[in-house]
């Protein structure tokens, strides 16, 4: 049975790190600092435990991460396996997880201790075999030697060769290099079954890929082209898309893409409606806010105005608006402006405060004053 352990964010956090800064996110991503001259990391030992009586011994078989580095980085990956966990150290037994995570051992001596114990050192791989080290407890190093690099998802697979032990012991006593060969057909089996165990985290909306979201919308009879909406507000809509599809047509789905959307308060109106309950003055001033005809709705949104968000909310709301009907987006800015037609009436007041000035024919006579 394949075994498979994860070095996240807690195993990374428990190991010794010089010149690294690494993300609180479950997975965990080290990025080399670019003040640091030195950068190390010595992990805590994973434990495969006991052989049980009567199993196969289970070899530590692979480890893989991903690497984003600089053309001229360079990085050591040191292996080293042992069935003990413990070593003389000045007189005394000293456990070698304490040894290699402790701040005041130098790395010099914390790396001449793993060479002397016969660890392995692979140059700039992230893909190690780990064959050649047998034993309980497996420890892992990094070294970075120049440029900038990011490391993330560790991990550890045990055993790597699924297929060579199919094979009978005739194959698997000529040499190391039919066992290499092998191991390329069970890495990319075991990555590719992966792949298929995860399948359901490909189709989940909140672990989906930000690319195949708009895939997702397209089986659902949405259109999203364009950049119009962010990852979060695209896996939002998704969330709900099933049962704003039932209410496709009614105010209330209009309300909801709004709402979704649109963090400032507003107001939905329609023109029929508007007509009866308001008297305007100027009938393009009505039409310019409600529309020409009873089948327009507006909807006014207490903000300033925002031309990609304009388009996007309008592209969504006609997706979702009863047939026939026109919709309309009207932002109420901060503030107004009166124009040459219009006056206060009685008892009317601006109570927005701001600066004023007076042109050259304006004066103050005695009954107005300046504060």
């Amino acid at each position: 049975m394949l075994r498979k352990y994860k070095i996240g964010f807690n195993r990374l956090s428990r190991g010794f790190s010089e010149g690294f800064t690494l993300s609180e996110t479950s997975s965990g991503t080290l990025v080399t600092k670019p003040e640091s001259n030195t950068h190390a990391l010595f992990l805590k030992a994973l434990d495969k435990g006991t052989q049980e009586i009567g199993q196969p011994e289970v070899n530590w078989g692979r480890l893989t991460f991903n690497v984003n580095a600089d053309e001229d980085a360079a990085y050591a990956v040191i292996i080293l396996a042992s069935d003990d966990n413990e070593f003389i150290y000045k007189g005394g037994v000293l456990k070698i997880n304490d040894f290699l995570r402790a701040p005041d051992i130098s790395i010099a001596n914390k790396k001449q201790f793993l060479s002397e114990k016969n660890a392995s050192v692979f140059m700039n791989s992230n893909d190690v075999l780990l064959y050649e080290q047998n034993g309980r407890y497996l420890w892992i190093c990094l070294e970075v030697y120049g440029g900038n690099i990011e490391f993330s998802n560790f991990s550890v697979y045990a055993p790597g060769d699924t297929f060579f032990n199919t094979f009978p012991e005739v194959y698997k006593n000529n040499g190391e290099f039919f066992r290499r060969y092998i191991s390329v057909f069970s890495s990319l089996y075991n990555d590719l079954q992966e792949k298929i165990d995860n399948i359901d985290k490909l189709l989940a909306v909140d672990t989906a890929p930000a690319e195949v979201l708009p895939v997702y919308a397209e089986w659902l009879g949405l259109e999203l082209d364009g950049d119009f909406l962010s990852e979060e507000q695209l896996r939002t809509l998704l969330k709900i898309a099933f049962p704003l599809i039932k209410m496709k047509g009614t105010r209330k789905a209009i309300e909801r893409i709004v709402e979704l959307f649109c963090k400032e308060d507003y107001y939905i109106t329609e023109q029929r409606l508007a007509k009866e309950t308001m008297d305007f003055g100027s009938k393009s001033a009505f039409e310019n806010l409600y529309g020409g005809d009873s089948f327009c709705f507006t909807v006014l949104i207490n903000g300033q105005a925002d031309e990609k968000f304009h388009a996007g909310l309008l592209f969504l709301i006609n997706q979702f608006k009863p047939v026939r009907t026109q919709a309309r987006i009207v932002f109420l800015e901060d503030s107004g402006a009166l124009d040459a037609g219009c006056y206060l009436d009685i008892n009317a007041a601006v109570h927005k405060v701001s600066g004023g000035h007076l042109d050259n024919r304006a004066f103050l006579n005695g009954k107005i004053s300046l504060k």
